[in-house]
């Protein structure tokens, strides 16, 4: 609609004024790919801006992403981390995504996939065979890394075993082995304390960064350090022990500016929970809030990162378990 003293011509000539008034913008702009504008293109004026924009828009996206991921890998350059069970699972997912971004890693293990881990990610990888529970070789591998990239500021402590056996079987009137006992206790707490207590001095040796910390130890432990099943007691007594640590390392070590992180996944697709059969996987699954589905190492992996580049995480067990939250029902059923 037009106003009574306003002819349809007029504002007709008026929008034609601006149409070229921008096109000229556009032919001159240097924020804009130079592109010849004739004044009989005008009526597609708005189409050509819109495709404009839209490059841009492409443009400026890619260019932030390209900055961001450099960014990322620089900050990572700096980074040599020792990884304990680096060979497969979870430990192996941590290894490969922090390489990605640019840090060296140490794959400690007594695998021999190990090797072929470490030979895959190329000059800044090394493997180390390497049994978390003897002294002796912990010692060789750090004299290893010291000389391969002078020194260790990330220590993930990823190495450990589990064994599914219920406290009492009343059915075969068989008390829980005592090997596998023993056998969990031995890499899950004694070979991460054992570790542990070796690498620090290493790292107490870094300079400090701006934020006058010189490391960060992340141990891999277990949401079922508080939601254990009956089958699982000594692995979840093992993986409470491990939790147990975090504050009083955290504490213990902050003096040399040493953060200490538990991480407590759920269940994860890997070697560990890969004989389970799909009836008790869908039983798992169940007690799950969202997604409803096994985890991957990668996801696991991807905190891991996190928790390396935020400085402010120290003294924490965090749960990366879907929310799961054991169902003790039926329990307490009278057995035959």
């Amino acid at each position: 609609m037009t106003r009574k003293d306003e002819r349809p011509d007029d504002c007709r000539e008026q929008k034609r004024a601006v149409r070229m008034e921008l096109a000229g913008f556009l032919r001159n702009s240097s924020y804009f790919p130079r592109r010849e504008v004739k004044e009989r293109e005008t009526s597609n004026f708005n189409g050509l801006l819109g495709c404009t924009l839209k490059g841009l828009v492409r443009e400026s996206l890619a260019r932030q992403t390209k900055i961001s991921r450099e960014s990322l890998t620089n900050e990572f350059q700096h980074i040599v981390a020792y990884i304990t069970g680096g060979a497969n699972g979870i430990g192996k997912a941590i290894a490969q995504k922090i390489h990605c971004q640019g840090a060296k890693v140490v794959l400690a293990d007594i695998s021999c996939n190990g090797a072929k881990v470490a030979e895959g990610l190329g000059e800044k990888a090394l493997f180390t065979c390497t049994d978390v529970r003897l002294e002796k070789d912990v010692v060789e591998s750090m004299k290893c890394v010291k000389e391969k990239f002078g020194g260790v500021n990330v220590l993930i402590n990823s190495a450990g075993v589990v064994g599914y056996e219920p406290i009492y079987d009343f059915k075969k009137k068989k008390p829980h082995s005592v090997d596998l006992y023993k056998c969990l206790y031995d890499t899950n707490v004694w070979g991460l304390f054992n570790v542990t207590r070796l690498m620090v001095g290493l790292m107490a040796e870094n300079k400090p960064d701006a934020n006058r910390q010189r490391g960060v130890i992340i141990n891999l432990s277990s949401m079922i350090a508080c939601e254990s099943p009956p089958g699982l007691i000594a692995y979840g007594s093992t993986k409470s022990a491990v939790s147990g640590m975090t504050i009083p390392l955290a504490r213990g070590l902050a003096c040399k500016g040493i953060r200490v992180i538990g991480i407590c996944p759920g269940f994860i697709d890997s070697p560990m929970t890969a004989p389970q059969k799909p009836e008790e996987r869908k039983k798992w699954i169940n007690m799950k809030l969202t997604p409803k589905r096994y985890g991957t190492c990668e996801e696991v992996a991807h905190l891991v990162q996190a928790c390396i580049e935020n400085p402010l995480i120290n003294g924490e067990n965090i749960r990366i378990d879907m929310g799961f939250r054991y169902n003790q029902e039926g329990d307490a059923a009278e057995q035959p």
